[in-house]
């Protein structure tokens, strides 16, 4: 059970911005016994069914005959650790986060998590990036990412070509776009999402820069 649970969660990270789970281009072969029959509770925070439905359905694509049941905890960190308790009720995976670690009320959490750097589950993880794997002072691996948020700027090319602009490289031709823009009759020549006013108006110069 242990191996595939982990192999869940790898199958789970293939569908994320993170990166791919293979480099060679072969695509994804299943390595344990496609013939298992248990059930695996999925605990977390996420209540998109649609999506955590289309990833179990590429999971049993692989390993038919695992049934896989998910359940939504409500105010999840302060709830998992309990629900961890449960014995055979538990949650056999369940979701955990970087701001987790050193924090003594999430000790019974990461206790309860798999160690994924240890070699006896024989899993590969040199498809993720380095610096989004978080390790544990002793090196332990306890979570690979499968929500990453990424923020970046898009460029309309068409617009730019049509009012002879180059797409700017520093924060200054920034600018001097939007004021040849503005003068051109584009009244918002750049958008953005206002979810935190404060910060996302420094993602720019940020990229930028």
């Amino acid at each position: 059970m242990k191996r595939i649970l982990c192999v869940l969660c790898m199958v789970t990270l293939m569908l994320s911005a993170a990166g791919p789970a293979w480099a060679d281009g072969e695509g994804f072969a299943p390595a344990l016994d496609t013939s298992a029959s248990i059930t695996l509770l999925v605990a977390g925070h996420y209540d998109n069914f649609e999506a955590i439905e289309a990833e179990f359905a590429l999971f049993r694509q692989y390993y038919p005959n695992v049934k896989l049941k998910y359940e939504k905890i409500d105010d999840y960190n302060n709830n998992i650790g309990k629900a961890l308790r449960l014995g055979e009720e538990a949650p056999d995976i369940f979701f955990t986060y970087p701001s987790m670690v050193g924090q003594e009320r999430f000790l019974r959490v990461l206790d309860a998590a798999e160690d994924l750097s240890d070699s006896a589950l024989g899993l590969d993880l040199s498809g993720i990036r380095g610096h989004l794997l978080l390790h544990s002072e002793d090196g332990k691996v306890f979570m690979v990412p499968i929500f990453c948020e990424t923020y970046g700027m898009l460029v309309n090319e068409d617009i730019l070509k049509k009012e002879n602009l180059q797409i700017p490289e520093t924060y200054e031709q920034l600018l001097q776009a939007c004021e040849a823009l503005k003068s051109a009759g584009y009244s918002s020549p750049m958008l953005g999402f206002n979810g935190n006013f404060l910060l996302y108006p420094l993602f720019f110069p940020y990229f930028l820069a």
